[in-house]
């Protein structure tokens, strides 16, 4: 076998690979609905066929089998016809299917761009759309705040955080209407401190702010979680103490060594530190007592009002009877 046949072998094993791979890729994208793709296949083809008579003329056994190529003349025929046409068709082929390619290489890199493009508007439109709900969750956020603040201003002493008249009122009502399901007494325990205006005249009423700051916290010192202790204005406090007890005396008992332990720790003395204009801390000692009225209730009576009233009444009854006292309402 000489150089010839191998070169000529070669070159028709390479051009049936190049056929058989582009009918596979063919075939997989659809290839074959394209201007050109058929004249490709049938050049391709030709050149097949005349490197496969080129490799027969060097075997004078395989002549007999051949249609052309038995002569000089045939064999030139052949080249001609199967290279030259074959390249033909391939180039006409080829001139009518890369513009096709090129056309949708150009769509394709549009379409890469229109979606980078898109990409990119996504981006920012979610980062847009990030921060938009970053603002709202603030927004939300502050929202949330001012209506605790408002809340808090509506129903809450601003000076010592307890609950006003206002919030009172509506757990008095939550309270009657809880003695008309369980029949337990509950209290109201009104009272007002002794001896408080004198430490306004003398040391301003930032000191008697911090008076009623430590009040407050004494009071909340002195009943359950369950009761509520409010500022009900001024120097005035009122406790709300719920399901006493469903026996009047013992209800009464409770009230009363609640009421007690209130007047003895509020008649401890106060350590202020006081801060003058010119920044100087002075630590002041005063001492008052309280006066407190007891009003026992259920839900006979018809109002908070009413049972505030009476308790307002018990207390300047102990006020009456000399102050640091506790008194308990009466009919």
């Amino acid at each position: 076998m000489n150089f010839d046949v191998i070169v000529e072998t070669l070159r028709a094993v390479v051009t049936l690979f190049l056929v058989s791979y582009l009918w596979y890729i063919g075939k997989r994208e659809k290839l074959q609905y394209q201007k050109g793709w058929y004249q490709i296949m049938a050049g391709f083809i030709l050149i097949l066929m005349a490197t496969i008579l080129d490799i027969t003329d060097n075997f004078p056994e395989l002549n007999e089998f051949v249609i052309i190529g038995k002569t000089h003349t045939e064999s030139v025929l052949e080249k001609l016809f199967g290279y030259l046409g074959g390249f033909i068709i391939l180039f006409l082929g080829f001139t009518k299917w890369i513009p096709i390619v090129a056309k949708l290489r150009k769509r394709e890199a549009e379409l890469r761009n229109i979606t980078t493009e898109l990409e990119s508007i996504v981006l920012n439109r979610t980062s847009d759309l990030l921060n938009k709900n970053q603002e709202l969750e603030e927004e939300k956020n502050q929202l949330a705040e001012a209506e605790k603040t408002i809340s808090r201003l509506a129903y809450f002493d601003a000076l010592t955080q307890l609950p006003n008249r206002y919030l009172l009122s509506d757990r008095i009502a939550q309270a009657m209407v809880a003695s008309a399901r369980n029949h337990a007494y509950n209290a109201a325990i009104f009272l007002d401190m002794d001896n408080f205006k004198p430490l306004n005249d003398e040391h301003g009423h930032h000191a008697g702010d911090l008076l009623l700051i430590e009040v407050a916290r004494r009071l909340t010192l002195c009943v359950r979680e369950m009761d509520t202790v409010a500022r009900f204005g001024g120097d005035e406090f009122v406790l709300l103490l719920t399901d006493l007890s469903t026996d009047k005396a013992t209800a009464t008992h409770k009230a009363g060594i609640v009421a007690e332990k209130i007047r003895a720790l509020l008649a401890e003395n106060y350590d202020l530190d006081l801060t003058l204009k010119e920044g100087e801390a002075r630590k002041i000692k005063h001492h008052c007592t309280s006066s407190i009225g007891v009003m026992l209730f259920t839900n006979d009576y018809s109002t908070q009002d009413d049972i505030l009233k009476c308790a307002d009444i018990a207390m300047y009854q102990a006020k009456s009877a000399g102050r640091n006292s506790i008194h308990f309402y009466k009919k």
